[in-house]
């Protein structure tokens, strides 16, 4: 079994078992009301979320030279953005797939 199919098949089964696997890039007829303005739909779930996790709106200083993020803020982002604000995603699924991206850029 290759890689895609591995993929795929994964996703199948992450849908049969009543989870919502992130989502691809959304075409433009893909279009949800409610979704906020400053939201492209050409992202992905995981573009937007380290979009999200990057900008300064979401950071808060920390003593110096620390910054931390305000996850609970970016969950409610990507709800509010790919989830019609039905509550998807958790801070713990948030969190993990934010430590997977920083883990694969290194």
């Amino acid at each position: 079994m290759t890689f895609e199919q591995r993929r795929t098949a994964g996703k199948k089964s992450a849908i049969t078992r009543g989870q919502n696997p992130w989502t691809e890039r959304k075409d433009n007829y893909d279009l949800v009301e409610g979704m906020p303005r400053h939201v492209s739909t050409s992202f992905s779930e995981e573009e937007y979320l380290v979009m999200l996790y990057n900008s300064n709106f979401y950071c808060y200083a920390h003593g110096p030279g620390k910054v931390n993020r305000k996850i609970s803020l970016i969950k409610d982002a990507l709800n509010t953005a790919y989830h019609q604000g039905r509550p998807v995603r958790s801070l713990r699924s948030v969190n993990r797939k934010i430590n997977k991206i920083i883990r694969k850029g290194k």
